[in-house]
C-alpha cells in the first residue's frame, strides 16, 4: 500500500510539478503581465512568482545573483548592460512593445497647450532616472526644451510610474509624467494634459530576455512566445500599450 501511494505520487505525470518560474518585470508591465500571467499558469500549469520594480533596480538584483528566469525591461539599456556582464546571452532579446509619453495630471486641470506651461505647477512627479527609465526618457525632454533648470526645485522623484500616478490621485502632486498605457490604465482618475513629442526623447521601447543561468530556460520561451503570440498582443494593446 505504502509502495502504490509512493509511486503515484512520483510516476504519475499529472502529480509532478515543475519548480515555479521567477519572472523580473518593470513596474509599468505589472497589470499587463499579471494577466497574461493567469492565462499562461492556466494553459501551461506553471506558478509564476512576479517581482516588480524599476528596470534599472531589478537589472541590479539580477547582475548581483538574483534567482531570476526572465527579465522584462522597460528600455534596452538594462538588457545590453546585462548582456555586457554574461547574465543575458547576445542576441537573444526581443522587443516586443512600445510606449509613448504623456504629462497627466487631477481631474481638475486643464489640459495644456505647451510643456512650457509646467512652470505654472508646484509639485510635479518624476520617477528617478537613476534607475527608471521613464526618469530617463523624462530628463530627456527635460533637456530638450530647456526646462530641467526652471522645474528643479519642481520636480518629486519618485520611485517607479505607478506611483506617480499614485502622486496625482492623493493629491501629493499636480501632473506627471507618465507612459501613456500608465494613463490608459488610470484614466478614469487622471487627466491627459499633454501628449509629448516623440521628438523630445529616445524611442520607448519594452524588451525581455531569458537570464542565462534559468532553470526553465524552456518555459520561459513558452512565456515569450505567448506574450509575442496575437492573443498576447491583444492583451498588451488592451492595456494600453503598442506593438513595434
Amino acid at each position: 500500500m505504502i509502495f502504490s501511494l509512493i509511486f503515484i505520487i512520483f510516476f504519475t505525470p499529472s502529480l509532478v510539478l515543475a519548480s515555479d518560474m521567477y519572472i523580473s518585470s518593470a513596474t509599468a508591465l505589472k497589470d499587463t503581465f499579471l494577466l497574461i500571467g493567469k492565462r499562461f499558469e492556466s494553459i501551461y500549469g506553471m506558478k509564476i512568482n512576479f517581482h516588480f520594480g524599476p528596470s534599472g533596480s531589478l537589472k541590479t538584483q539580477i547582475d548581483k545573483g538574483a534567482p531570476v528566469d526572465i527579465f522584462a525591461s522597460a528600455g534596452l539599456k538594462e538588457i545590453e548592460e546585462l548582456i555586457k556582464t554574461g547574465r543575458v546571452e547576445k542576441n537573444v532579446s526581443k522587443v516586443f512593445a512600445k510606449n509613448s509619453l504623456v504629462i497627466a495630471g487631477n481631474k481638475n486641470i486643464k489640459p495644456m497647450e505647451s510643456i512650457k506651461e509646467l512652470a505654472n505647477f508646484r509639485k510635479i512627479a518624476v520617477p528617478n532616472p537613476k534607475t527608471s527609465p521613464l526618469g530617463r526618457y523624462t530628463d530627456e525632454v527635460l533637456n530638450h526644451y530647456n526646462l530641467k533648470k526652471e522645474l528643479l526645485e519642481k520636480i518629486i522623484y519618485v520611485e517607479n510610474v505607478r506611483q506617480a500616478a499614485d502622486y496625482i490621485v492623493r493629491g501629493e502632486v499636480e501632473a506627471a509624467f507618465l507612459y501613456m498605457s500608465e494613463f490608459y490604465q488610470n484614466r478614469n482618475k487622471l487627466n491627459l494634459l499633454l501628449k509629448v513629442d516623440t521628438n523630445s526623447h529616445s524611442p520607448i521601447v519594452f524588451a525581455i530576455a531569458i537570464i542565462k543561468d534559468s532553470k526553465n530556460k524552456e518555459m520561459a520561451q513558452k512565456y515569450i512566445d505567448f506574450l509575442m503570440s496575437q492573443e498576447g498582443k491583444n492583451i498588451l494593446t488592451s492595456t494600453g500599450f503598442n506593438l513595434p
